[in-house]
């Protein structure tokens, strides 16, 4: 029994002795035994669930704190440095949210020069990315381990094209879909509390629990909320335009901001409205933000509110000239006369109204519809 216990050490001591004389096999050993165990990955879709999975059962190989990067180039790469393996596989869920990976093989190569401690792979994977559509591209890594044979270093490499493009196309259906499913309920209809609450309800699947809205915030009349939910945003809009009856709007253009990696989308809208009875159309540029899992984060409106608040004081003013024609009709004037010039100019006034806020040089165009 004795005997076996000491050839037992004496073969432990001469695997650690091989190991220590062959960094290179040993770390290529390593990286095998990883790249197996997250076999477990193919055919599930990436979320943080998922890859704190990997964390829990592969973290051990790597140094408590590390560095780690993808594609810095690109508008939805990562760098870090100093972080622990779970906020790098943070990064890498946000990167891939929402693909699959369906299937990899996987080639390894030990770099000269190194003493065993930097690692090169290569990846032909499929992907199936969030939009369904389906991508055959490779992937590259390196990897540096330290002197105890812990991973400390690693880095991809990859061509984030069809990646930004895809989350681009998802977001940008995303907006028009809103805006046509808006548009059902809002179109001929007077914005009220209780129609918004039905186009919110509607809508709301779509934004993060709290976003950041605003509206020309600029202008006194507008707004600059953060971190609110979507009704308050809605409830703020409402106010401003105050029971205004929504006739049509047009997205003229909408674009992705080729930085944001498809995350920040512009539009520009010419929109037609009723203010208390009279036709007002503008334009109204906003600005869309989604976080990586395709949630809006922030809606930004800018429009000229003194559009706006003009064609409420106008509508005022005709409401105050109708109460003194009413008030005057019960007086007895000679022949009618001065009852008859404040009927006769109501008409006119309102006419004047719409010819002046449609007047293409005050910047407001017709809404072709």
């Amino acid at each position: 029994m004795a005997l076996v216990q000491v050839r037992l050490v004496a073969f432990a001591c001469l695997a650690m002795a091989l190991a220590a004389a062959h960094p290179g096999q040993r770390n290529l050993e390593t990286l095998k035994k990883f790249f197996k165990g997250v076999e477990f990955l193919k055919g599930k879709t990436v979320d943080k669930l998922l890859m704190d999975k990997v964390v829990a059962q592969l973290g051990n190989m790597f140094t408590s704190k590390l560095d780690c990067k993808s594609t810095t180039e690109s508008p939805i790469g990562f760098e870090l440095r100093g972080v622990s393996f779970a906020e790098c596989c943070d990064e890498f869920a946000q990167m891939n949210l929402g693909m699959i990976n369906l299937d990899w093989s996987t080639e390894f190569a030990v770099l000269e020069g190194t003493g065993g401690q930097n690692l090169l792979v290569w990846q032909p994977n499929l992907f199936e990315l969030p939009s369904g559509a389906r991508l055959s591209q490779d992937v590259a890594y390196r990897f540096e381990f330290d002197e105890d044979g812990k991973i400390s270093k690693w880095a991809m490499e990859l061509d984030t094209t069809a990646l930004i493009a895809d989350v681009t196309e998802k977001n940008i259906a995303t907006v028009l879909r809103l805006y046509d499913s808006a548009k059902l309920l809002l179109k001929g209809n007077t914005l009220s509390p209780e129609l918004v609450a039905k186009v919110v309800s509607k809508v709301a699947s779509s934004y993060a629990p709290t976003y950041d809205c605003s509206l020309s915030p600029a202008s006194s009349a507008g707004f600059d909320l953060k971190g609110v939910p979507l009704q308050v945003c809605a409830a703020k809009e409402v106010d401003f335009y105050g029971g205004a009856k929504q006739v049509d709007w047009v997205i003229d253009a909408i674009a992705a901001v080729p930085a944001s990696g498809g995350t920040r989308i512009l539009l520009w809208q010419r929109n037609a409205v009723e203010v208390a009875g009279l036709p007002l159309t503008m334009n109204i540029a906003s600005k869309v933000d989604f976080n990586a899992a395709g949630l809006i984060t922030g809606f930004a409106q800018e429009l000229d509110t003194s559009a706006v608040l003009e064609t409420q004081a106008r509508a005022a003013s005709l409401v105050s000239a109708v109460s003194l024609a009413a008030q005057l009709s019960s007086l007895a004037l000679p022949g009618g006369f001065l009852l008859g010039c404040l009927v006769g100019t109501i008409p006119l006034a309102v006419l004047g109204a719409c010819r002046h806020r449609l007047g293409s040089h005050e910047g407001y165009h017709r809404l072709a519809v």
